[in-house]
């Protein structure tokens, strides 16, 4: 789980939170130049609890926690502490972990475009992660034929 903790602090938030312009008005908001972040972005979890299956009797001295595939009736609502060091620390994701989904906002004012970003981990009892993104684009103001444009004289 540390590669997903190395991905979400090292490479996703320095990529995200990026800026050598100096010409910037807010660094911290702006992504890649030209993009300015709106709001945070929201990471969001889906856990299953440690009690989530049986183990075989043979076998339950030597294996005290139990993690099935995801299902609502066996879901780990617990409250999870704000704050990414904290988390960590807590280790926040684990092997009950079954998704990890993150969530931000951009615009960019020199193509009037505002886009939604969502970035997806799935994961199974057995480790495996699957990453998906999906991107979805909105025009904010819609470009109108010069005919309808009215200019002061």
């Amino acid at each position: 789980m540390d590669d997903i903790w190395n991905f979400l602090e090292v490479e996703f938030m320095s990529s995200l939170y990026k800026s050598d312009d100096p010409f910037t008005v807010d660094e911290a908001a702006m992504v890649y130049y030209n993009n300015r972040l709106l709001g945070r972005p929201r990471i969001r979890m889906l856990k299953v609890r440690n009690d989530s299956c049986t183990v075989i009797a043979s076998f339950a001295r030597e294996i005290t926690e139990c993690f099935s595939n995801f299902n609502p009736i066996v879901e780990d609502r617990a409250t999870i502490p704000p704050g990414t060091s904290e988390a960590y620390s807590n280790r926040w994701i684990d092997r009950g972990t079954r998704a990890l989904i993150i969530d931000f906002s951009l615009f960019n004012a020199n193509v009037n475009l505002f886009s939604i970003a969502r970035a997806a981990m799935r994961t199974a009892p057995v480790q495996l992660k699957v990453w998906k993104e999906r991107l979805q684009w909105y025009v904010l103001l819609p470009e109108r034929p010069r005919k309808e444009l009215h200019y002061a004289k």
